[in-house]
């Protein structure tokens, strides 16, 4: 997400110590449902990507110091239903790698992966990878069943033997195995990324994931993807050097049925997962890719570039069935793309600040311009620090603004 509108020192009210607070201590409309200061003094607070779970919203207090807490309130009334504490041995900055299972929640902390109880956020366990010899794992994670996926990075004292490891963590027993590796290439790392999971037509679980290599000193990239069989230990297929620019983006490949989805910096690609065969691509020269990643919903695919505007491609062939640019939504702030019954929403900017806009995925026409309230009390106060998701089964979004967590209900 961006965060190019600067913090301005505001004089804060009252603390708010029985999260939601008093509506009347910032403006409230009619879209508001529930909001929440993302601190109890009312100063900045980014969060991960919120999560939904059941009636719960997860989020955190991202950014804002070690340890910060991991927040679970309900999801329809903003009421606090617990929070973490300072209870991981190795304090560390929350990112945007949160999975839940069944009654299990997993999620990065630093170094250190967190296991807790949904229901109450209790600690149930944890692992501090620089406690063991990989010495230390990527920022990201992914997840499918009773699995974790984390990419660590394993140093060796002959430095031509540093590798990334794949690995799985069970989310029950907390066990660990390993199960790809990639060496380091001419003393640069080939990064790894955690993979989308599939089952195929015989029940074995499918791994998609990339890796991503630059060399600086001659500039030199490598983007590939592999798909792991799970089940049989073996690779399936590799797909080498599959974007031109060889730049990559981190995103985790959407898969759908038997067709995986990768967007890269300036492509998006459709791949057959039996065969890693290319059935498509879609390649858009002078543009970025980097801050949103694209949906799938209606047999189309939703993408956001970085300052220019959002365009619909035809799921099954990646031809142009709508584009909107800058000149009717400022990409400028690009984040949240989610969809619910018929619409699309997503941030962009709106005169130096964020907005949320409303638009129909059949044809990319407005409905609803959204900017918050609260910049009439804090003056920096904006959309675009925090990403977007939608409620599936209310329509309700969640986001911050910098100052508050928030619930909205947008016009039908």
């Amino acid at each position: 997400m961006s965060t190019s509108c600067h913090k301005k020192d505001m004089p804060s009210p009252e603390p708010c110590t029985n999260p939601p607070c008093d509506s009347t201590v910032v403006p409230k409309d009619t879209f508001m449902v529930w909001q929440i200061p993302m601190l109890p003094d009312f100063t900045y607070g980014f969060s991960m990507d919120p999560e939904l779970h059941g009636d719960g919203l997860y989020f955190s207090n991202n950014l804002t110091g070690y340890g910060e807490p991991i927040h679970k309130v309900n999801k329809l009334t903003g009421e606090s239903m617990w929070n973490t504490n300072d209870d991981c041995k190795y304090q560390g900055a929350v990112t945007n790698s949160f999975y839940l299972h069944d009654e299990n929640i997993a999620f990065l902390q630093g170094y250190c992966l967190n296991f807790r109880n949904k229901s109450d956020g209790i600690i149930k366990g944890e692992i501090n990878f620089s406690d063991f010899p990989n010495g230390a794992c990527g920022p990201r994670l992914s997840g499918y069943g009773g699995w974790i996926f984390v990419v660590t990075n394993q140093y060796n004292e002959d430095k031509l033997t540093d590798k990334d490891n794949l690995v799985r963590i069970n989310i029950e027993t907390q066990r660990i195995d390993t199960l790809f590796s990639l060496p380091y290439l001419d003393g640069e790392d080939q990064s790894l990324e955690p993979p989308g999971v599939t089952v195929n037509s015989s029940g074995d679980t499918l791994l998609i994931f990339q890796s991503r290599y630059y060399k600086p000193s001659t500039s030199v990239r490598h983007l590939n993807l592999y798909c792991f069989n799970m089940t049989q230990k073996k690779l399936e297929w590799k797909k080498e050097d599959i974007e031109q620019t060889g730049i990559g983006a981190i995103y985790t490949p959407q898969i759908l049925g038997d067709k995986v989805y990768y967007q890269g910096s300036n492509e998006v690609f459709m791949f057959d997962i039996a065969t890693g065969n290319k059935i498509w691509s879609r390649r858009f020269l002078g543009e970025s890719y980097y801050l949103t990643k694209h949906i799938i919903a209606e047999n189309k695919i939703f993408m956001f570039n970085d300052g220019i505007g959002l365009r619909a491609l035809n799921q099954s062939n990646g031809n142009t069935i709508w584009d909107k640019n800058d000149a009717e939504y400022d990409g400028s702030l690009a984040g949240g793309l989610c969809y619910h019954n018929g619409n699309i929403y997503f941030i962009g900017g709106d005169q130096g600040y964020a907005a949320i806009y409303g638009i129909h995925a059949n044809n990319g026409s407005r409905f609803w311009q959204y900017r918050t309230p609260n910049y009439k009390k804090y003056s920096s106060s904006t959309f675009g620090y925090i990403n977007m998701i939608a409620d599936p089964e209310t329509g309700y979004l969640y986001t911050g603004d910098g100052v508050f967590m928030m619930c909205l209900k947008p016009p039908k």
